[in-house]
């Protein structure tokens, strides 16, 4: 398994060269997450309240 050479970003595309991938890559699993745990959360309250 050889890693992927990394090739130099050139600066001056609008992406600052410490985040390349841009924060819309990792911020959203963690709001599809933030969504599912709202979504179990209230099917779980709705079971157990309401019964």
């Amino acid at each position: 398994m050889s890693p992927e050479p990394q090739r130099p970003q050139q600066p001056g595309r609008g992406r600052p060269p410490t985040m390349p991938t841009g924060p819309s890559s990792w911020s959203r699993p963690i709001v599809w997450a933030l969504i599912g745990m709202v979504l179990i959360a209230f099917l779980l309250s709705s079971l157990l309240g309401g019964g």
